[in-house]
């Protein structure tokens, strides 16, 4: 039993860590520290219409337990404070995807297996748009 409580610690203490904006690698583009941090961050799949500059482009490996939602918004916090307005997100699967996990049931103490995806890389563009804060001074049109 302590064994098992201490290798869910251990899971969740992982899991956590992923989301973390410290725990995201980043290569600077040319453009780092050339913006003051951002106050809102604008998430896009493709690049703009309007002129940009890249800024950088951040990495963060999340396992299955991590919600998108999250790795979105630890990218968002890392590419604001690297002055960007706006971040391209990609995710890509990686490539052991294919291979079933174990699921534990853990009312029942039943397992299976499960084809949970695995390991997802996020890769965000950070980048400042021309003319895109204008837009968001709060005031509605």
């Amino acid at each position: 039993m302590k064994l098992a409580s201490w290798t869910l610690v251990t899971i969740l203490a992982l899991a956590g860590c992923a989301a973390n904006p410290n725990a995201i690698r980043v290569k600077n583009l040319g453009a780092a520290h050339q913006y003051a941090p951002a106050p809102f961050v604008e998430v896009m799949s493709s690049a703009p219409q309007q002129p940009y500059t890249s800024i950088a482009r951040l990495t963060l490996k999340a396992g299955p337990a991590l919600d998108s939602a999250q790795v979105i918004e630890a990218l968002k916090q890392r590419a604001a404070s690297l002055g960007a307005n706006a971040l391209i997100v990609q995710r890509r699967l990686s490539t052991d995807d294919q291979l079933p996990g174990i699921a534990i049931n853990p009312a029942g103490g039943q397992y299976g297996l499960s084809n949970r995806p695995g390991e997802q890389t996020y890769i965000g563009t950070a980048i400042h748009v021309d003319g895109l804060d204008d837009n968001k001074d709060g005031l509605s049109e």
